[in-house]
């Protein structure tokens, strides 16, 4: 299945090893362990947007995940209706951390009120180098603060 991810620091995250699993809604209950998946930049059927396949990987395991911006929250669960357990402390850094997150605080930040499934790979196999991979990183920072210089500019040439 298409695992698609719309922001480079995933993408550099995954293939350096950081990010090891993802969060997704999965209403039809279709990511079951041992399924292929193709990890994309970007959607593929959106081709104006040019995104591109990065690599491949395998379902290792799925479980559940409740996030909860509002009460700084997070629970796991191995199954429906099961017991959950709770993420405190280092714990919930960690999460964080290997969600691709630089914080607890932008990961709740990026969920908002969450339920879905955690999904862990193996088998990692990059098609994309890590160079490539890196140059597009960088690239697009370097753009959002060329933009941002841009628009300081544009607003100090009106007030003058």
């Amino acid at each position: 299945m298409i695992l698609s991810f719309n922001n480079h620091q995933f993408e550099h995250r995954i293939i350096d090893g950081t990010k090891i699993f993802t969060c997704r809604e999965d209403k039809h209950d279709r990511w079951k362990p041992g399924m292929k998946i193709h990890m994309w930049y970007g959607n593929p059927r959106n081709v104006k947007k040019e995104p591109y396949h990065f690599a491949n990987a395998i379902v290792d395991k799925v479980d559940y995940v409740w996030i909860s911006e509002k009460h700084q929250t997070l629970f796991t669960f191995k199954d429906l209706g099961g017991s959950a357990t709770l993420i405190l402390g280092s714990d919930l850094d960690l999460f964080a951390h290997q969600d691709g997150f630089r914080s607890k605080e932008a990961m709740f930040k990026y969920f908002g009120e969450f339920s879905g499934k955690r999904i862990y790979w193996k088998d990692l196999e990059p098609i994309k180098s890590y160079s490539d991979i890196n140059e597009s990183y960088l690239f697009d920072e370097l753009e959002k603060i060329n933009n941002a210089v841009q628009t300081f500019i544009n607003k100090r040439n009106v007030h003058k």
